[in-house]
């Protein structure tokens, strides 16, 4: 049940609700800042002005409206220079680490490998010595925390990966044990949610109410922007569209399901299919794929955003993954597909590609950090923004 509010936690979401509508509409004035907000004027001036103080926030310029005749208002934007999140995004044999800025531009990366199964602790420590090698070269005078995007079942609200097959691991604590290692907070979910969260917080689909991301790489899963949240289900694997049956008794996945649509449109088996190495670009592997090749990834990639539309029927469909880097040859078959089966939607299904390309993982990561120390997504409510 939703619980009322004190006068300091309505100022908290206050506070963040207006560092978030100016992130999203840059260059807005106070008296725009009142009107979509609700708030009063008086409020909006209190506010912006502290988040002025503690450079949270910046002044642009002077804007002029259509029409309006007097003094110009005064734009805001998001300051940079002074407060950053760390980024880590796990993936499979790789682990990529980040500084970005509180509009999600990254101002440094370093990546290294991970182990087939790596050591959970061991994992921890180079994630520190990558972070301390770019926060060391950036100096940043203020860290907020550290997002932190992984693959498999992830227990956003106690930070630890439940489940982790790519890696081996259950029940790992990693968001306690980072936060330990590097005495900042640390916030943890699921990849695919925190690159739904950058496209909705800093990308190109801000406007979207119902958005979802579907990431095809290695593995499958959709991040789902729903109305004001992230959805992520009672028990933290709403969105595991890849284990979902599309081969009734077909192949065996390792969740032991059978029929799995990651079993079919992974980039592992369309390598195998194609005979193709880790060396060769997917871009050049789907090129170069037979006609039967092409042909099944179009019939599963098509009844994959169908199945995601008929659960979700969000207003945009993102891509990431091998899918995104290929999209621009399947595009067209794949929609033509989807058209033949869905004749009955009242509007053409709207699919796009990131807005972030190879780097939405780590952007995503750092979404993940951002939503909740400083933009107030993710949980309820949250600590005062510190001021320095």
């Amino acid at each position: 049940m939703k619980q009322g509010q004190n006068i300091a936690s309505a100022h908290r979401l206050n506070q963040r609700l207006v560092l978030r509508t100016i992130l999203m509409r840059r260059g807005i004035a106070r008296q725009n800042l009142a009107q979509i907000t609700g708030l009063t004027p008086a409020t909006i001036t209190n506010i912006t002005a502290r988040l002025i103080t503690g450079k949270w926030i910046a002044e642009e310029g002077q804007i002029s409206h259509p029409g309006a005749v007097g003094r110009r208002s005064i734009g805001l934007g998001i300051a940079s220079g002074t407060h950053y999140v760390a980024a880590v995004h796990l993936q499979r044999r790789v682990v990529s680490v980040g500084l970005a800025e509180l509009d999600g531009s990254l101002v440094a990366t370093a990546v290294d490998d991970l182990e087939a199964e790596p050591d959970p602790r061991r994992t921890v420590d180079q994630v520190q010595r990558l972070l301390a090698a770019i926060i060391d070269q950036v100096q940043p005078p203020h860290l907020l925390g550290v997002g932190v995007g992984a693959s498999g079942i992830v227990d956003y609200d106690t930070a630890t990966i439940q489940i982790a097959p790519s890696y081996g691991w259950a029940n790992v604590a990693l968001g306690e044990w980072l936060a330990e290692a590097m005495k900042v907070p640390v916030v943890l979910d699921n990849n695919a949610r925190g690159m739904a969260l950058a496209e909705h917080l800093l990308g190109s689909h801000r406007d979207a109410r119902w958005l979802v991301f579907l990431y095809v790489g290695r593995g499958m899963a959709a991040g789902i922007w729903a109305d004001g949240r992230i959805y992520r289900g009672i028990h933290g694997f709403a969105g595991e569209v890849g284990h979902t049956t599309v081969v009734p008794e077909g192949d065996l996945c390792w969740c032991k399901n059978r029929g799995c649509l990651e079993i079919y449109l992974s980039e592992d088996t369309l390598r195998r299919n194609c005979g193709a190495s880790e060396q060769t670009s997917v871009t050049e592997v789907f090129r170069n794929a037979s006609t039967a090749v092409r042909r099944e990834l179009v019939h599963q990639m098509a009844t994959a955003l169908i199945n995601v539309n008929h659960n979700h029927n969000p207003e945009v469909i993102v891509l990431g993954g091998w899918v995104d880097k290929v999209w621009p040859m399947l595009r067209d078959p794949v929609m033509e597909e989807v058209a033949k089966r869905t004749a009955y939607w009242p509007r053409p299904l709207r699919v796009v590609s990131s807005s972030f390309g190879e780097n939405i993982g780590l952007i995503g990561a750092a979404a993940i950090g951002l939503g909740q120390l400083v933009y107030g997504v993710g949980k309820d409510d949250g600590e005062p923004l510190p001021s320095w």
